[in-house]
């Protein structure tokens, strides 16, 4: 299977996974104010450091650049399926790295996207305090979590992914 092929199949795979985890709570209110769609929209996008939101009576506008189409994909689908949001404006601009090739890039990006889908599906692992970025097969983690045991659980997990050459765990425990 070529990497463009896979590349996309995991970021299906993880936009599924993303709406998934987008689902309101049963017995949430239907109507949000703007401030709380913007801060739960926040939330779910926390790994996506790049990305600024904005939101005018339920209308969200997204903005920032991210390094391909997947991640563009996850944002704006996640944005879509909020409670609350009448409508999204998608204004994300994606654009590669500098001084990464095209097929590092693909490379890269299906494995930060089956990282996170890995963490995604993981119990222990509280995925929207964590980062993943990867570069030349190094899987880099940051962000907080809510003790040690999950900052060791999601390295454990992210280093046994495909693809994944070493894993730099920077998560910060809250406790």
């Amino acid at each position: 299977m070529n990497v463009k092929r896979m590349a996309s199949r995991l970021g299906v795979l993880a936009i599924t996974a993303v709406l998934i985890f987008s689902l309101p709570a049963v017995g949430e209110a239907a109507k949000k104010s703007d401030s709380d769609i913007k801060e739960a929209i926040n939330n779910r996008l926390n790994p996506f450091n790049d990305v600024s939101i904005s939101v005018a009576a339920g209308l969200v506008t997204l903005g920032g650049t991210v390094p391909d189409e997947t991640y563009r994909q996850i944002a704006v689908s996640t944005a879509k399926n909020m409670d609350g949001v009448t409508s999204v404006r998608d204004n994300i601009r994606v654009a590669p790295k500098n001084g990464t090739s095209m097929g590092d890039m693909m490379d890269d990006t299906a494995i930060t996207a089956k990282v996170k889908a890995e963490l995604l599906a993981q119990q222990g692992v509280n995925m929207l305090g964590i980062s993943v970025n990867t570069t030349n097969g190094v899987v880099m983690l940051t962000g907080e979590v809510d003790n040690a045991d999950q900052a060791k659980l999601a390295g454990n997990y992210a280093s046994q992914v495909s693809g994944v050459k070493k894993v730099d765990n920077r998560l910060r425990a809250k406790k």
